[in-house]
């Protein structure tokens, strides 16, 4: 059960609960907040696209980046505790 409030800069469009950390898309960027300190780190501007997120096996989060280039990028939550960030384009 989490016992503090986390304080966020805006109004939540999608989250991803992934470990010790949620993934949240607000309307102009992506963030990560540690559920444990409350600290929040910048992950990349939604760049006129609506935050779209979704959690994949192993700790890994998709989310939609850029709908114009239709460009993602993909973060995986490593058990110590760091992220890496791949980005890639998707062709339809």
């Amino acid at each position: 059960m989490l016992a503090q409030e986390l304080a966020v800069p805006d109004k939540a469009r999608a989250i991803v609960w992934c470990g010790d950390r949620l993934c949240v898309g607000f309307a102009k960027e992506y963030n990560m907040i540690s559920i444990n300190s409350g600290i929040m780190t910048d992950i990349f501007p939604c760049k006129g696209q609506r935050p779209i997120a979704t959690r994949l096996p192993n700790n890994e989060i998709l989310l939609c980046r850029d709908s114009t280039a239709r460009s993602s990028g993909r973060i995986n939550l490593r058990k110590n505790g760091k992220l890496t960030l791949q980005f890639f384009f998707v062709c339809l």
